[in-house]
């Protein structure tokens, strides 16, 4: 996870979120039962323009994991506050509430939400790489920085369990670009990290 510099917020976005957020909050009042979907402007779901925006903001990564390049038939928009979860049906479309995400976080993560502010966002005030993780070079897994502060150390273990951060397919995707990374350093080749996933492995 690096830090994600959010962009501003689509104009049409800042004028409908918190109407759709209300309408969500209102359905999900009298049906428990009943499931988000996009609002449309002019006949079309809103995702798509959000999955662009927030897309290129991030250069097409995982927000969480740097994984890149996502699948193409993934849903890609992940609520960082569950819109699952009763407090935060109003935030369904809230621009800060939503992340460009892979599959994989998202499938971990799923409905999953601690009260406190546990789960670290790539966006928060502060947050750097190495304050909360490192590297074990040894297993290729992100383990919680033991130099961090308690509380630093124990959100990013609730971050690295929670979105999946220690699955075999980021510990064999971070082995497979660090040894192409050093493959082409040492043929003298560009190593333009736009081309590698988990830039923070070369940071």
């Amino acid at each position: 996870m690096l830090p994600f510099n959010r962009p501003n917020a689509p104009t049409f976005l800042l004028a409908n979120w918190e109407k759709w957020g209300k309408q969500f909050q209102t359905r999900k009042a009298q049906d428990s039962n009943a499931r988000f979907q996009w609002p449309k402007l002019q006949g079309q779901p809103i995702n798509k323009t959000l999955e662009q925006a927030l897309g290129a903001a991030n250069n097409w990564r995982c927000c969480y994991c740097d994984d890149w390049p996502l699948g193409t038939r993934e849903d890609s928009i992940d609520h960082f506050r569950p819109k699952s979860h009763p407090h935060f049906h109003h935030l369904v479309c809230d621009w800060e509430n939503l992340y460009y995400a892979c599959g994989n976080c998202q499938a971990f993560k799923g409905e999953q939400w601690s009260d406190d502010p546990m789960l670290i966002a790539p966006d928060e005030a502060g947050y750097e790489f190495h304050r909360f993780f490192i590297l074990d070079a040894r297993s290729w897994t992100i383990e919680p920085n033991p130099a961090a502060s308690e509380e630093d150390r124990l959100r990013a273990e609730y971050t690295i369990t929670t979105l999946g951060l220690r699955d075999s397919k980021h510990t064999e995707g971070r082995r497979t670009f660090s040894e192409l990374f050093s493959l082409k350093s040492h043929a003298g080749e560009e190593t333009n990290l736009a081309d590698f996933a988990y830039r923070y492995l070369f940071q």
